[in-house]
C-alpha cells in the first residue's frame, strides 16, 4: 500500500526578482494541483520577501524548517527551487535540515531531490548556485531599470506617500493628490505658524482627521509628513549598498502634482530646524505650563537659560538668580523692558521690509551665488590640503597617524560645506523678491496679533508720556501670545547690574546704586 504523504507547500513572492499578486496567485495553484494529484495532504506556507534576504527574516521559511525537525512533514513541494532561496547560505541550511530530518524536495520544474543522496545533493547545489547567480543579474537589472525610470520622473516605490496615489498616466506610474492631500497642507500652514508637532498632532485628532493608517495621527507620522520633499512635487529616489551607504540619490523637481509649494516647504524646514537645534533643554522649550508670555525665552548674558520662579510673599513671579551669580528680577518689572525693546525690533522689521521691497530678486540670487562660491572655493582648499598630506605621508614626511587626522578632519569640514552647498542650491532655485518680503510681513503680521491680543489703544505698543502702564495680557492668552513671540524671537538675552558707573564731562568718575537693565533679542 502506498503510503500518503503529508507535506509543506511553499510559496514566495519578492519584489525584488520582479514577481506580482499574480505570480503568487499562479504558484499557489500549481502547487496545490500537484498535491491534489498525488492524494498529497497539505499545510501551506507563505513569504512576500527576497529569496536573498538574512536568514532570521526568512520568518515563515524559519517556521517550516522547525515544524520539518518536529516530524511534520514527509515532503517540501515547491515550484521551484529558488522559491525556497536565492541566498547559498540559506540553500545549505535548507538542505541540511531536509536531509537530516529524511524529508524530500518535490519540485515542479526541476523534480523530486532525496537530498541524502549524493548525486541528487550535488544537482541541489549546482541550482542553489545557478539561482544566486541569476538573482543577481535580475536584481542588477531591475536597479538599472528603476534608475533610469527615476530619472524620468516615473514613480518607482513601491508606497505613495500619505496624500497621494499612484496612478497611470499616458503609460507613466506617477502620483495623483488624494482626498488626504488637504490634510498634509493643513500640516505645512500649521507649521509655518509656529506650531509644534505635539500641536500639529493635538490638532489634526481635535477635527477628527485620518492617518495613512485610517486612525489617529502620531509625532512621527506628522514628522515624516513635514520633512517629505516630494509634497512639493519632486520625485526623491535613493538606492544603497549592503552598508547601507547612498550609492544613487535622484531627484527630479516638478514630477508630479505638488500639495505645496517649494517656498513653503524650506520655510517648514527651517522652523523645525530651529525647534530642535541646541541641548535637551532648547529641544523642550514648549513643554509644560505657560505661565508667561516670556516662557523659555530669556537667556543671561553669560548664556544659561534663565528660569521662572513663584514668589509667594511677592505673590507673583521673578526670574530666577543666574548660576553665573547675575540676580534675578520681578517678571513685572522685566516686562517693561521688554516692550520697549519689542518696539524697537518691530520699526527694525519695517526698515527690512522697506529695503526688501526695494531689492531685486536677481540681488539676493547674486548673494546666494557669492555665498556657493565661496564654499567652493574652501572646498578646493580643503582637497588641496588632504592631497599634499598624502604626499607628504608618501615621502614620510608625515606618520600614518598624522596623515590620516588630517584626512579625516579635512573630509568632515568637506561633507560640511556640501551639505551646505546643497541647501544654499535649493535656495538659489527658490530665491524670489516676495519671498524676503513675506518673511518681513509675517513677522510684522506676528507682532501685529501679539499687539492685538494687548489691547493697546490704537493698536500701538507706545504709552503715553506719563503712562507707567504696561500691556496686559490675560493669563488664557499666555500660550498663543508666548507660541506668536517664539515665531519672531529666539532668544531675549538679559544683563542686571546694580551699581551704573559712568564718567561725566569733567573726567570724575560717578557712581549710582540701583536697578540697571539692559535688554537685548535675537531674532529669527
Amino acid at each position: 500500500m502506498t503510503k500518503q504523504y503529508h507535506v509543506a507547500i511553499f510559496n514566495r513572492k519578492s519584489r525584488s526578482e520582479g514577481d506580482t499578486d499574480e505570480t503568487l496567485r499562479n504558484h499557489r495553484q500549481i502547487t496545490r494541483r500537484l498535491c491534489e494529484e498525488k492524494g498529497y495532504t497539505y499545510d501551506e506556507y507563505e513569504e512576500i520577501i527576497s529569496g536573498a534576504s538574512k536568514f532570521e527574516e526568512r520568518k515563515e521559511l524559519k517556521r517550516l524548517l522547525e515544524n520539518i525537525e518536529k516530524g511534520m512533514y514527509d515532503a517540501v513541494v515547491t515550484v521551484k527551487i529558488s522559491r525556497l532561496a536565492r541566498s547559498g547560505v540559506n540553500s545549505h541550511i535548507i538542505a541540511d535540515t531536509l536531509a537530516e530530518n529524511n524529508v524530500l524536495l518535490i519540485t515542479v520544474k526541476e523534480g523530486t531531490f532525496d537530498l541524502n543522496i549524493n548525486a541528487q545533493r550535488t544537482l541541489y547545489d549546482i541550482q542553489s548556485a545557478v539561482n544566486s547567480s541569476e538573482f543577481r543579474t535580475i536584481k542588477d537589472q531591475m536597479r538599472t531599470g528603476m534608475i533610469l525610470k527615476a530619472k524620468r520622473g516615473e514613480y518607482v516605490s513601491a508606497k505613495a506617500p500619505y496624500g497621494y496615489d499612484v496612478s497611470i498616466v499616458n503609460k507613466i506610474r506617477t502620483l495623483k493628490p488624494n482626498n488626504d492631500a488637504p490634510t498634509v497642507k493643513l500640516c505645512y500652514d500649521l507649521a509655518e505658524k509656529g506650531f509644534s508637532m505635539k500641536q500639529i498632532v493635538s490638532e489634526l485628532n481635535l477635527r477628527g482627521l485620518k492617518s495613512s493608517n485610517g486612525g489617529k495621527f502620531a509625532f512621527k507620522s506628522v514628522q515624516n509628513i513635514l520633512k517629505n520633499k516630494q509634497y512639493t512635487g519632486t520625485l526623491l529616489f535613493k538606492l544603497s549598498d549592503k552598508k547601507g551607504k547612498i550609492t544613487d540619490d535622484i531627484e527630479v523637481p516638478d514630477a508630479f502634482t505638488s500639495i505645496v509649494s517649494m517656498e513653503q516647504w524650506l520655510k517648514v524646514q527651517d522652523a523645525i530646524k530651529e525647534r530642535t537645534s541646541g541641548d535637551n533643554e532648547v529641544r523642550n522649550r514648549s513643554r509644560g505650563e505657560v505661565r508667561t508670555i516670556l516662557k523659555d525665552l530669556i537667556y543671561c548674558q553669560c548664556g544659561y537659560k534663565m528660569n521662572f520662579q513663584w514668589n509667594p510673599s511677592r505673590r507673583q513671579l521673578i526670574v530666577k538668580k543666574c548660576r553665573c551669580g547675575m540676580r534675578g528680577i520681578l517678571e513685572k518689572n522685566f516686562m517693561e523692558y521688554f516692550w520697549n525693546e519689542l518696539i524697537s525690533v518691530e520699526k527694525k522689521f519695517r526698515k527690512e521690509w522697506e529695503k526688501a521691497l526695494d531689492t531685486s530678486s536677481e540681488d539676493t540670487a547674486n548673494e546666494i551665488k557669492t555665498q556657493i562660491d565661496n564654499l567652493n572655493s574652501t572646498k578646493k582648499k580643503l582637497k588641496n590640503r588632504v592631497d599634499k598630506a598624502r604626499e607628504k605621508y608618501l615621502d614620510e614626511e608625515f606618520t600614518k597617524e598624522e596623515w590620516l587626522l588630517v584626512k579625516n578632519k579635512s573630509e568632515k569640514e568637506i561633507k560640511e560645506i556640501e551639505t551646505n552647498i546643497v541647501e544654499l542650491n535649493k535656495r538659489l532655485t527658490a530665491v524670489d523678491t516676495a519671498t524676503v518680503v513675506k518673511k518681513y510681513e509675517d513677522r510684522l503680521r506676528w507682532i501685529t496679533e501679539v499687539r492685538r491680543i494687548a489691547g493697546k489703544r490704537k493698536g500701538k505698543l507706545t504709552r503715553r508720556v506719563g503712562e507707567d502702564k504696561i500691556p496686559v495680557i490675560q493669563p488664557e492668552d499666555y500660550p498663543e501670545v508666548n507660541r506668536l513671540l517664539k515665531l519672531v524671537i529666539d532668544k531675549i538675552y538679559y544683563r542686571r547690574d546694580d551699581i551704573h558707573t559712568w564718567v561725566d564731562e569733567e573726567g570724575n568718575v560717578e557712581v549710582e546704586k540701583g536697578v540697571f537693565v539692559n535688554v537685548w533679542f535675537i531674532t529669527r
